[in-house]
């Protein structure tokens, strides 16, 4: 299975298949994916973050199992195994027990787990999928195979002739044929050298609502930037002209009450 160097894979997760007696070549391909944090989206990257959601289930990866970076994956086999042993006494093989219990061995365990199994992929599972959020970096490995006989008779002919620590081992097997059913060749290489990346970001922002705002504006009543500067024109001389009013007003009045004196 092909996987980032820093993460934590689990042995369910499902790899690739190579056949004895063949050359397999894996071309490699790799994506990372950035998702927007809060308030965008309820995503997580690092577990001592104090920003994450601190749920159970992310307490225990980041305090008792001492994981430093989140993978839901990881997550969503915690919360799965927690709630096995808490049914049926016992712990799954594939995924490192959480309360240091024995695994399902016993066909009274196996029964129960497989009862659990179905049970929780039908009614529980949603409950871990609250409890984990999707991480906010993600990289994803797509890989293409091809194979081609490896072991033809000139193949073997030209490591038998070879006098180095291989030919010990290509000699014991006496023949072409032999060899063909248990030796196997891969090689892994990337298809590119870059690297595709697809990052989220916000579809608005303050200045692209100003721009609609006024775009809207002008397309459907005609205004402009000029048109709000004349408005604001138009409020500020109206003002000035209620108040030179207002102080001509007072001003005749008091010359008014002066002259009766």
């Amino acid at each position: 299975m092909v996987h980032n160097h820093s993460d934590t894979i689990s042995i369910n997760d499902f790899g690739e298949e190579a056949a004895a007696g063949f050359s397999t070549q894996v071309k490699i391909s790799r994506s990372v994916y950035e998702k927007m944090d809060q308030p965008f989206r309820t995503c997580l990257s690092d577990l001592t973050s104090s920003n994450s959601k601190q749920t159970k289930i992310i307490q225990i990866m980041l305090n008792q199992l001492n994981f430093k970076k989140y993978s839901k994956e990881i997550c969503l086999n915690i919360c799965f195994q927690l709630k096995l042993e808490n049914e049926c006494n016992c712990s799954d093989p594939s995924i490192a027990s959480i309360q240091n219990m024995t695994k399902c061995n016993s066909i009274k365990q196996i029964k129960c787990k497989e009862e659990f199994y179905q049970s929780f992929f039908s009614n529980q599972s949603q409950e871990c999928e609250d409890d984990c959020p999707i991480e906010c970096v993600t990289y994803k490995y797509s890989t293409k195979l091809t194979f081609s006989e490896f072991y033809t008779n000139w193949y073997f002919d030209l490591f038998q002739n070879r006098i180095d620590d291989i030919e010990k081992d290509i000699s014991s097997y006496g023949s072409a044929e032999v060899a063909r059913k248990n030796v196997l060749l891969i090689n892994f290489y990337y298809d590119e050298t870059s690297i595709t990346k697809i990052t989220e970001k916000p579809l608005w922002n303050f200045f692209s609502i100003l721009s609609s705002i006024g775009g809207n504006l002008g397309l459907f009543i005609g205004m402009s930037i000029l048109s709000c500067a004349e408005i604001i024109e138009i409020i500020v001389k109206t003002i000035f002209l209620n108040f030179k009013h207002t102080l001509k007003m007072n001003k005749l009045e008091f010359v008014e009450k002066i002259s009766s004196k």
